[in-house]
Parts: structure tokens; sequence; C-alpha cells
């Protein structure tokens, strides 16, 4: 078996986030629907939603409940956090749930195949980016644009 490259690759750390750290935040819930009024006003029916750095899906399967008829990709790095993802999207048929890393440009090969995205969420991942940090969140964010419609940044 692979040594992971990042401790979020672990199976005790996803654990421990998915059953501490993300229930133990201040106002998720009004968050989480903060997310959707800004989503209502800025693309009432969006086609294609992205969920970068996903975790568990919490966000895209968020969007996807609200958005019927959208369909969703949600991305992350860590085998434990896609499990959890699809665990948690499985009754929503037009959820995939794939691995990628965004701290690479190669995942925006995998977004091509299912954007153009009207709605691109991530949440408590982009900050997680090694390295230099403010490069990699500069190209990251620029990796976006590239993945969205035009009007997505309007």
């Amino acid at each position: 078996m692979m040594e992971p490259k990042s401790k979020w690759q672990t199976k005790e750390l996803t654990e421990a986030f998915l059953e501490g750290v993300r229930g133990a935040i201040p106002g998720a819930e009004l968050q989480v629907e903060v997310i959707g009024k800004i989503a209502d006003r800025w693309c009432s029916t969006p086609k294609h939603v992205l969920d970068l750095g996903c975790g568990n899906g919490i966000l895209g399967r968020f969007l996807l409940t609200r958005f019927p008829s959208a369909s969703g990709l949600f991305l992350d790095f860590s085998d434990p956090m896609l499990d959890a993802a699809r665990g948690s999207t499985e009754s929503i048929p037009q959820a995939t749930v794939e691995k990628a890393d965004f701290g690479s440009p190669d995942w925006t090969k995998i977004a091509k195949r299912h954007g153009p995205f009207d709605i691109v969420v991530s949440g408590f991942a982009i900050h997680h980016q090694s390295d230099n940090p403010t490069t990699e969140k500069k190209n990251c964010t620029a990796r976006f644009s590239t993945s969205s419609r035009p009007e997505a940044y309007s």
C-alpha cells in the first residue's frame, strides 16, 4: 500500500474530522443555509455543481438536494473522504464522486468532462494547500475559471 502524501489521506484524521471537528463548527447549519441563499440568487437553475475538496460531500449534497435537476461532481484526494462522500451521496443518482488533487492542475481534466459548472463550492479545503500556500491558492482559484461558466463570475 502506498504511503499517503498528506495526513488528510489517512483514515484516522478523516474520521476525527468528520466525527468531531465538522460537527463542532459553530453555526455550521446557518453557514450552509447562507450558501443556499447565495446560490438561489446567483444561479437559481444550475445545471452543474462542483464540490472541490468535498470531504464527505456535505456542501454538494446540500446543493443537489436544493437543485434536484442539477448534476454534481464531488472531488477529493483522500480515499477515506471519498468513501464518506460516496456513502452520503449514494441515494443521489446525479452525483459523481471522483478522486482528484486540486493542488495540481490535473483535476481540471476530470472537471472538464462534467462541466462547465454553474456553482463551485469548497469548504475547509483550499486553505490546506501545501508548498507555497499563497501561490497554490491563487493557482487553484484561477483554475476554477477554466472549469466554470463565464457568467459564474459576473
